[in-house]
């Protein structure tokens, strides 16, 4: 049972300028970052690409999970330009643009990446892998207003359904890409600590007539949840988490699991959702002496809600700190 579960996000509209880059704090842990996910039939990826001005540099990591199983991963580092892109993001040949603020952009890039057998073998360090060549050409256009929350995991970040189309190009073989997606615009500090965890849950309805973004996150033991769901009956909606059910899966080590019973909207009303795990992206984030552990997981979601039964793709992510070196 999940205990001092509460929401304490405001949900606001977003303006244009939120697309713009942010002016950053002092504080070391300040980053801003464009992010998305996309579960399609043949392969699935996520993409960030942000800056932490205390390091001076950009960063861009793209993890792609081909049908056979196999993780093409793209990694990038360049120093901050001293004209940031507008309402976008570059970092070494990976590019995202922003065409038309809070409706359109386009993410480009061909270059090197690393192809694994196995998922997991990306933690295991230096080997393990094949050089490979990587062309990706996206167009992402919204398919719903975007949602600014405001006291979250960041101090700012707006999410929002888009439709992704184009194609993903490894080693000449061309994978095509048509479907519903999640996307991402954050900018804060972001600490990382023992005593924090969090999950995080997006998802994008198959028909693009539902939507739904979760978090739960733990600090010195103390949880809190908050999210939204948005559907073609009940419109946006708030949304806590109840309780992680029992039949709940959880990977070794993790302290969250895939299966929630939700509370949405001010009556309350109760919403089950789970998630079916496809393809699994394991991370690892070394900061400060700690390493966080981060398991990126893209599937498909199951969503109970009201007698009707909602489905759709979307990501499962987990991230706990563990003491040493893993």
């Amino acid at each position: 049972m999940i205990d001092r579960t509460s929401s304490t996000v405001q949900f606001l509209p977003v303006a244009a300028s939120d697309e713009q880059p942010h002016e950053p704090s002092t504080n070391p842990a300040w980053k801003e970052a464009n992010f998305a996910a996309v579960v399609d039939k043949d392969l699935s990826f996520y993409y960030e690409v942000g800056e932490t001005p205390s390091r001076g540099s950009a960063d861009a990591f793209c993890g792609i999970v081909l049908a056979d199983g196999s993780l093409v991963f793209i990694k990038r580092r360049d120093e901050i330009p001293a004209e940031r892109l507008d309402a976008g993001s570059s970092v070494d040949g990976f590019v995202v643009s922003c065409e038309e603020p809070l409706q359109h952009w386009t993410v480009a890039y061909d270059g090197d990446a690393r192809r694994y057998a196995h998922p997991g073998d990306l933690l295991a360090g230096q080997g393990g892998y094949v050089p490979c060549r990587v062309a990706v050409r996206l167009d992402l256009q919204a398919l719903a207003e975007p949602v600014l929350l405001v006291g979250g995991m960041t101090p700012g970040i707006y999410e929002q359904s888009v439709l992704v189309t184009g194609d993903v190009v490894v080693d000449g073989e061309t994978y095509p890409v048509a479907t519903a997606a999640y996307r991402n615009h954050t900018w804060g500090a972001r600490t990382w600590t023992a005593e924090k965890r969090w999950l995080a849950a997006h998802a994008t309805g198959d028909d693009a007539g539902w939507a739904m973004s979760f978090v739960l996150s733990e600090i010195a033991g103390e949880q809190k949840s908050y999210g939204w769901l948005s559907t073609d009956v009940h419109g946006h909606e708030d949304v806590i988490i109840a309780r992680e059910l029992p039949e709940s899966r959880r990977r070794e080590g993790a302290p969250f699991g895939d299966a929630y019973e939700l509370l949405v909207g001010p009556g309350a009303r109760r919403v089950v959702a789970r998630f079916d795990r496809a393809r699994h992206i394991p991370l690892r984030h070394r900061e400060g002496g700690q390493v966080a552990m981060i398991d990126e997981d893209l599937g498909g979601w199951r969503v109970e809600d009201d007698g009707r039964q909602l489905r759709g793709s979307g990501l499962l992510e987990v991230l706990y700190v563990t003491d040493g070196v893993s």
